[in-house]
């Protein structure tokens, strides 16, 4: 499964460009599920857009990556300060 992440201390977020490109494919922010969900940052629209436009999808004090996991148990994605990695398994708080 393709996930996009943000590399970078600021936080995740898209371009203008990928905001207009994604409606132009069906689909908007509003459609999706939540930001920091696995399920919203492993949509097909979301991965193509971030595929076709690269750089340009950042959004402010973004750096978009398209990571692949692999047969992960209950995947969820963990910040700090922005900067994101996906972790795997249960979570306790």
């Amino acid at each position: 499964m393709k996930v996009v992440i943000n590399t970078c201390y600021g936080g995740f977020s898209l371009s203008t460009e990928a905001m207009s490109r994604l409606k132009e494919l069906g689909n908007s922010n509003d459609d999706l599920p939540y930001e920091d969900s696995v399920e919203y940052r492993s949509n097909n629209l979301l991965v193509r857009v971030v595929e076709e436009l690269g750089e340009k999808a950042n959004g402010r004090h973004a750096s978009l990556k398209i990571i692949e996991i692999q047969n992960a148990h209950e995947p969820y994605i963990m910040d700090n300060d922005g900067m994101e990695h996906v972790g795997e398994g249960k979570r306790w708080y």
